[in-house]
């Protein structure tokens, strides 16, 4: 029996809550924290109508404003501009750098999001 399972089965051990209890119960049982239960605190899925007729009616995004931002783009090349002096060089060089750079920094911000 390995030093975790022991710490699981020991006599000071409190039993583990299945109902959703305190957020973390913990015991320090011989120098080693363990955790006893956990609650999760997770989203339900939306109530979605059994019938066919009943989910056509359902209107998802329709009607939502249209985001004033392309997908994958954190910062617009247009409101770049606004912000820098004038380019004397060649500008579709610079946007398409820009763009690219600007497309790292939203890759970024969703390996955040998905790796956290």
């Amino acid at each position: 029996m390995s030093a975790s399972e022991a710490a699981h089965t020991s006599e000071e051990a409190e039993p583990v809550d299945t109902t959703g209890g305190a957020a973390v119960k913990a015991l320090i049982s011989g120098g080693v924290f363990t955790i006893i239960a956990a609650e999760l605190n997770a989203t339900p899925p939306a109530q979605t109508p059994a019938s066919i007729a009943d989910r056509a009616k359902l209107k998802g995004m329709s009607g939502q404003p249209t985001p004033h931002v392309a997908p994958g783009v954190v910062l617009p090349w247009a409101e770049k501009l606004l912000t820098i002096p004038p380019i004397t060089g060649d500008a579709t060089l610079a946007k398409n750098i820009w763009e690219q750079v600007d497309g790292f920094g939203n890759m970024y911000i969703w390996q955040l999001l998905l790796s956290f």
